[in-house]
């Protein structure tokens, strides 16, 4: 009941592309830290994406700089914010298969933060 009740509120402060389907959007409640200051920022991804392309969407509406393209750069990831886990680790899987297999939550709280390539949970 309590995630219904955070996913309502996340629904109508959420911004990401217009163009996806109402039917096709996942919410999350995306917090990021920098310097001892938190930015928390609800947002809608497709369902029909991969995480690596959440994360760059994320990154986008976050104004956040995404190096995951390049070599050598440390990478945007998403992590769980109760456990600190990473939500996946292969970026090419995609949300509906995460949404199905209860892996990730419509509505859940995650945490995006830049990372060495090996990195599995946050400390």
């Amino acid at each position: 009941m309590a995630n219904k009740v955070q996913l309502m509120r996340i629904k109508n402060k959420a911004t990401g592309l217009k163009t996806i389907p109402t039917l096709n959007r996942v919410y999350f409640n995306i917090t990021y830290s920098k310097d001892q200051q938190e930015k928390t920022l609800p947002v809608f991804v497709s369902n029909q994406w991969t995480i690596g392309r959440a994360i760059d969407a994320i990154a986008q509406e976050m104004k956040l700089q995404n190096n995951n393209n390049k070599m050598n750069e440390k990478k945007l990831r998403l992590f769980k914010q109760d456990d600190k886990e990473i939500i996946y680790k292969d970026v090419s899987a995609k949300l509906d298969s995460l949404l199905n297999n209860d892996i990730i939550v419509n509505g859940e709280s995650l945490i995006i933060e830049y990372v060495n390539n090996d990195c599995v949970k946050l400390v």
